[in-house]
């Protein structure tokens, strides 16, 4: 799928995602991060050797992004569903774990650039295996101790992060 055909799907499927979106207590930033997940799915699902569509993809994608919406509106923090015909899945089947988890990472790829880079150093640095010391040392902290507790400090700002976004109590269920 090259961007051309991306854009066409986008143009094509988008407005009905929105206007679902936002007639179920949306914004249009809802409806655009439900697309790109849609899409995501869509992608994976592609790659996937036993799958066939068996509809047009806007439908496919609508359905997906219906059913995300949907489960994100029953959450506890969210408001109900405008008609209870709605809350009816119609989606072929649920989304399967490799699905969650890259929603789950894409959570938190956005929280973590959401950092200052300071606190988005000191976690890579972590990540990839270097002592407190070695980051005191590049990050030019002075001590060991410091070093320790920036880290501390900057996962806790990430974990605050993530855990405040709508999409965490979905993807944590």
């Amino acid at each position: 799928m090259n961007s051309e055909d991306i854009k066409r799907l986008y143009d094509s499927a988008f407005p009905a995602i929105f206007a679902f979106v936002v007639k179920n207590s949306g914004k249009k930033e809802d409806a655009e991060d439900i697309f790109q997940d849609a899409m995501l799915v869509f992608y994976k699902r592609t790659k996937r050797a036993d799958f066939e569509l068996t509809s047009k993809p806007e439908t496919f994608l609508y359905a997906v992004a219906r059913n995300l919406w949907l489960k994100k509106l029953r959450s506890p923090r969210l408001v109900e569903v405008t008609s209870a015909a709605e809350a009816v899945l119609t989606v072929e089947d649920d989304l399967d774990e490799a699905d969650f988890q890259a929603l789950r990472e894409r959570l938190y790829r956005t929280k973590f650039a959401e950092l200052d880079s300071d606190c988005q150093h000191v976690i890579k640095l972590f990540l990839e295996g270097k002592t407190m010391k070695e980051i005191a040392k590049t990050l030019d902290y002075g001590s060991e101790g410091y070093a320790k507790k920036k880290k501390f400090t900057c996962k806790e700002k990430l974990f605050s992060l993530i855990k405040a976004d709508a999409a965490f109590s979905y993807l944590s269920s």
